[in-house]
């Protein structure tokens, strides 16, 4: 490739280029593939290389072009001037072998970038009525409820996640007896092996945990004289209160803990005050009651994939209640139960 047209390829990439020199270019590079196929190759290798930002690295310059210059033309002398070193030779030969670096260094910077050791935090996040189901490191699965953020070191050593929002784990015991620990704003929860339900929405005025086989312990963030805690095995659920600060236990689990995961929910003599809370938060409604007396009449039932057009016609006939519904809010009246 001829000076001319390689100084005027090397003009229009730096944008140093007048309109007549532009139009010169542009007839060159139509007047043969060669030229054609030369400038894209030049062009694309010049892109590539403006996409790249990284750190700046600090590399012996001289050293560096002693080695490329040797391999160009071993019997050509290299001299200085100004400290700048001077070496006889055409221009495209430069382009080229300045592409070359640059592809060279990408490719370098982009393989340590994807091979490097450092720990990243990854993060799994859900949004409005999306659910997501996770595999991690080391075996344990996890089941994501809607609104809800999950993160972690990407070893995985420890064993440790973040949760806010709400989730369903099932844990891997290691032989190792290392143990799986969940942080949810100003809680902890320590396992070795087994499966239960966490609810920590930033909102909300509670953490709570539901477990459905083996041991759990469930306690608040503080400095470790200081821990309180409390043990929770299969069928009992534990509680913090975030305005009392307190970890508290229930001998009984969480009314429909996992219904969100099961899709499903089931009532048995349960009291109209406790199905309430569970549609609120199966159904994302807001309730209200014109009469307290209904609060305490008991609701049976079980509803697999439930709709809550379908709930609210059970309730207004099982329990004779009339039901208003307006957008995200229903107002429930009736006689009441005794």
């Amino acid at each position: 490739m001829d000076d001319k047209y390689t100084s005027l390829v090397a003009k229009y990439l730096s944008g140093e280029i007048n309109d007549q020199e532009r139009e010169k270019l542009f007839e060159l590079v139509n007047s043969s593939d060669e030229h054609k196929a030369y400038f894209d190759e030049i062009q694309t290798l010049w892109e590539v290389s403006g996409e790249i930002e990284d750190d700046p690295i600090e590399v012996d310059q001289e050293a560096a072009w002693q080695k490329v210059a040797g391999r160009i033309n071993p019997s050509e002398d290299l001299t200085k001037e100004n400290g700048a070193i001077v070496r006889s030779f055409n221009f495209g030969q430069l382009l080229r072998i300045a592409a070359i670096f640059v592809g060279l260094a990408t490719a370098f910077l982009l393989w340590n970038e994807w091979t490097g050791d450092a720990v990243q935090t990854l993060v799994f996040q859900t949004t409005d009525e999306e659910k997501r189901e996770l595999k991690l490191p080391d075996g344990s699965i996890v089941w994501l409820n809607e609104n809800s953020k999950l993160q972690y070191a990407s070893d995985f050593s420890p064993r440790v996640v973040e949760l806010d929002g709400e989730a369903f784990f099932d844990v891997q015991h290691l032989d190792s007896d290392e143990s799986f620990e969940i942080r949810s704003g100003e809680t902890i929860t320590r396992v070795l092996g087994t499966s239960f339900n966490v609810r920590a929405y930033p909102g909300e005025t509670q953490v709570e945990v539901t477990v459905e086989s083996g041991k759990v312990a469930f306690e608040k963030q503080a400095a470790k004289e200081q821990v309180e805690k409390v043990l929770l095995t299969a069928g009992e659920s534990g509680i913090y209160k975030k305005v009392e600060q307190n970890v508290v236990k229930q001998s009984t689990t969480i009314s429909n803990a996992d219904a969100w995961k099961k899709e499903e929910l089931v009532f048995e003599d349960t009291p109209l005050s406790e199905v309430i809370k569970d549609l609120e938060r199966y159904f994302d409604v807001e309730i209200e009651v014109e009469n307290n007396d209904i609060l305490r009449c008991p609701f049976t039932g079980a509803y697999p994939n439930p709709k809550i057009d379908q709930l609210v016609d059970v309730l207004e006939f099982s329990l004779d209640l009339n039901v208003n519904q307006n957008e995200q809010k229903l107002l429930l009246s009736g006689v009441g139960c005794d």
